[in-house]
């Protein structure tokens, strides 16, 4: 009995470190991406990630490095992840569909967007977006064509 007691508060003293450090790898993470330091900031989220891989705020700050260093198909796989733990999180599918019209994956782009909008019908920046878009994958399509 006495084992499974020590055990316990071992247990919790181990969870409040864990906790510590996630919340110090993040706020690192975070004036580091202040800073435009996106190599660095991308190694605290790493750090929190290897704690918890689910972590939303560090895949959010993970997925920003990797956007500001133009690591586009990697912060696409890293958004997909957050998007996994918030579907409905605007700002983030936003982001996919710039990933995406930055690759040149326009039709995905404009999937994504109108995903959001299922979740916002009258965002004024969601509508604009989609009709940037559809200008943008027309436009290619022309280029194509010549």
């Amino acid at each position: 009995m006495v084992v499974l007691f020590i055990q316990t508060k071992f247990d919790d003293q181990y969870f409040k470190q864990k906790e510590g450090s996630i919340q110090e790898f993040q706020t690192k993470g975070q004036n580091l991406l202040k800073n435009h330091k996106y190599q660095e900031a991308m190694q605290m989220f790493d750090n929190v990630l290897k704690i918890d891989q689910k972590d939303f705020p560090s895949l959010c700050g993970k997925c920003e490095c990797l956007i500001q260093l133009e690591k586009l198909k990697d912060a696409l796989i890293f958004l997909e992840k957050a998007l996994q733990i918030e579907q409905k999180h605007i700002d983030l599918l936003q982001k996919k569909s710039q990933c995406l019209t930055q690759l040149e994956r326009y039709q995905e782009a404009i999937v994504i967007i109108d995903s959001a909008l299922q979740f916002q019908p009258k965002n004024i920046d969601l509508l604009l977006n989609k009709s940037i878009k559809f200008q943008i994958r027309h436009m290619f399509k022309e280029n194509e064509k010549i």
